[in-house]
């Protein structure tokens, strides 16, 4: 809950005041996103700065003298696809952040779930882990597509992003035998 003030605080600009503040090319007024890591997303406007902090919410300054230094940082995000129709896809077998996922061009007639799993290859079918089940999209059986965007933050996974696609009735079940689908994740 701290951490959420906080950065609501830095997007609100409302850390330091303008006196101290010193502004990026997104200008006077542009809201302020504090960042836990090293690696925000790269955003395509500039509407937002991006201050890096440390995982108290405190923002890491440069300079001397008493004045602070927001330092915008930018990283790159990674990009990973299927390439055939398919009901899962390993994004990332390690720890990761995941900045949104799309399923499409899902074939088969069943509604079901675009479900973004905290693991390192897809679970079997049946029953998910609860907690590890961390996003999920919803598509039925006239929209053959779903996405999730959560960009500029994303979610943090602490053992790897596989997003898998299910024709089950909750996003806590896999079910495989009735949809494919063109899968593609953006994570780091």
């Amino acid at each position: 809950m701290k951490r959420l003030a906080l950065a609501l605080l830095f997007v609100l600009g409302l850390v330091a005041p303008a006196s101290a503040q010193q502004w990026l090319p997104g200008g006077p007024g542009s809201p302020i996103v504090c960042v836990y890591n090293a690696s925000p997303p790269t955003v395509a406007t500039a509407n937002f700065i991006y201050a890096q902090c440390d995982t108290n919410g405190k923002l890491i300054t440069s300079g001397g003298g008493g004045s602070s230094t927001i330092t915008a940082i930018t990283a790159t995000n990674s990009h990973a696809s299927s390439t055939s129709l398919g009901t899962s896809l390993v994004a990332k077998a390690s720890a990761g952040t995941l900045f949104g996922f799309y399923c499409g061009a899902i074939t088969g007639g069943a509604a079901g779930y675009c479900i973004a799993y905290n693991g390192t290859a897809a679970p079997s079918t049946g029953a998910l882990t609860g907690a590890n089940v961390l996003d999920a999209c919803y598509f039925d059986t006239t929209a053959r597509g779903c996405s999730l965007s959560r960009i500029p933050m994303g979610v943090a996974y602490s053992t790897g992003v596989v997003i898998i696609l299910s024709s089950a009735a909750t996003p806590f079940t896999y079910t495989t035998g009735t949809d494919t689908a063109f899968i593609s994740a953006d994570y780091q």
